[in-house]
């Protein structure tokens, strides 16, 4: 998507040939914004020469230019950061949010040639129409020249305007688009009317570079056999999952409380613990081949390997809280550092400046811990209900085909193995966080009483407890 951010960016900032570097950016730009094909693939699709385009990174990593892009330091080198509007599937709200579909039309020859006033002119136009969903979108004439009362656009005259027109008409996109300058009806004002040809909303540009990653770290991690699309599908949509759910999750719990960074850390932790997830998958594959021809039960297991290492996480979060709230708590050994510091007496309201960084942190660590606690519970409330669902068809249903089908899906003989899967799963819960627990007891901060040290672990294991008491019972009674 061409965020409204990146839009505008558009519209004011670039030369005609950073216009189409940004485009092929965008194409390759995995979840978290990071642009993964190599300099030379874009050089080359963007049709213009590796050395022009490292002058062109030069000005888009120039701070006085907006820094549209950040170097990140990977594994592969330095790789460069999309600034410019969210990344494809982090936070993005369909009923608020304005953007532009990265239409086909962006990154054929016939746009590339164009002046950067006809490509302004043809963005303007295909943003609206992917806003109202209509091939046939117009503007009033002073909405892109500006006049003495209107905003306009500042790089529009009349004589550019009607330049951008001409030469859009007269070029090989006139096979997409036709501009005319009409008058307008209802206004009777004078309007630029944009007619584009049958089927092009629906024919855009799609980004597979989390696709080829995938792929890439499945091999990377042992994995050599081939990875047909359907199973690749299926995996990236629990990934999506995952980085949206913890998104959303932060910023339902960032509203109790201001947090800085932590959003950033939480998104970086969603790709560690992606990433972590596709090499235990690559290392189990070969003795599950199934999964290839099976997508849908590819994705299930592949999410329950996502769920036990983020489990991993969220102890090592909540474990890190509890460790920085002891230091936090002990104010005389505070007092005594910032007495020896300052050389004079203080009482304890007086550490309070001093202490505020390792508060701040003690704060993130267990914000980062609830966002995490909060995603493993719903996990769990979501698998628990799926299996009541099904349970109450199997009890109450008429429809035989329908039962069959879940017997088919689950493996469940009847109605009962719908409680033992249950079991199961509530078993399997515990099983993980009573790993974290015994961890924490066996290698965690000794500085820290036992009892303390598993506080919050053992808390959110009391919140499943709850959970599971109350949602056991309904298994197995009809409707």
């Amino acid at each position: 998507m061409i965020y409204e951010e990146t839009y505008q960016y558009l519209l004011h900032n670039v030369s005609s040939k950073e216009f189409d570097v940004c485009l092929y950016s965008l194409l390759h730009t995995d979840w978290d914004g990071i642009i993964q094909a190599p300099a030379s693939v874009i050089a080359a699709k963007a049709g213009t020469k590796k050395k022009y385009l490292k002058q062109i990174i030069k000005k888009f990593t120039s701070f006085k230019r907006g820094n549209i892009y950040i170097p990140v330091e990977t594994s592969e080198g330095v790789k460069y950061k999309f600034k410019r509007g969210l990344s494809r599937n982090l936070g993005f709200n369909s009923k608020t949010d304005r953007y532009c579909k990265k239409y086909s039309f962006f990154y054929e020859e016939s746009f590339q040639n164009l002046s950067i006033n006809s490509k302004r002119l043809l963005l303007m136009a295909a943003f609206r129409m992917s806003v109202q969903k209509a091939e046939s979108v117009m503007f009033d004439y002073h909405d892109i020249v500006p006049s003495k009362y209107t905003y306009g656009h500042p790089y529009f005259t009349k004589g550019r305007l009607y330049e951008a027109i001409s030469e859009i008409n007269n070029s090989k996109i006139a096979d997409t688009v036709k501009v005319q300058l009409v008058g307008n009806i209802y206004t009777r004002k004078l309007a630029v009317s944009f007619e584009f040809v049958q089927g092009t909303l629906n024919e855009f540009a799609s980004n597979y570079t989390e696709r080829t990653l995938l792929r890439k770290k499945m091999f990377q991690a042992g994995y050599h056999g081939y990875l047909n699309d359907s199973f690749c599908m299926e995996i990236e949509s629990v990934g999506k999952y995952l980085y949206n759910s913890l998104f959303s999750n932060e910023k339902i719990i960032a509203k109790q409380r201001v947090i800085t960074d932590a959003k950033d850390e939480i998104l970086s932790l969603a790709r560690f613990i992606y990433d972590t997830a596709i090499e235990q998958l690559a290392t189990a594959l070969p003795s599950n081949t199934h999964f290839l021809t099976d997508p849908k039960q590819a994705s299930a297991y592949f999410s329950t390997i996502i769920y036990n290492v983020l489990i991993n996480e969220m102890g090592k979060y909540g474990h890190q809280a509890e460790s920085i709230k002891s230091l936090l708590d002990n104010h005389y050994l505070h007092k005594t550092i910032v007495e020896k510091e300052t050389g004079r007496e203080i009482m304890h309201v007086g550490i309070e400046d001093q202490i505020k960084p390792i508060k701040q942190r003690f704060e993130k660590a267990n914000h980062i811990f609830d966002v995490l606690k909060s995603w493993s519970e719903n996990w769990v409330i979501a698998r628990t209900k799926s299996i009541i669902e099904d349970s109450q068809v199997l009890i109450s249903s008429k429809d035989e085909d329908k039962k069959q089908e879940i017997k088919q899906k689950r493996g469940w003989s009847d109605a009962e193995a719908a409680k033992n899967h249950i079991q199961t799963l509530k078993e399997q819960s515990y099983e993980q966080i009573n790993k974290l627990i015994n961890q924490c007891i066996t290698y965690g901060n000794k500085a820290i009483e036992k009892d303390e040290r598993i506080k919050s672990i053992t808390t959110a294991k009391d919140s499943l407890a709850s959970f599971f008491a109350i949602h056991t019972e309904k298994i197995l009674k009809p409707l």
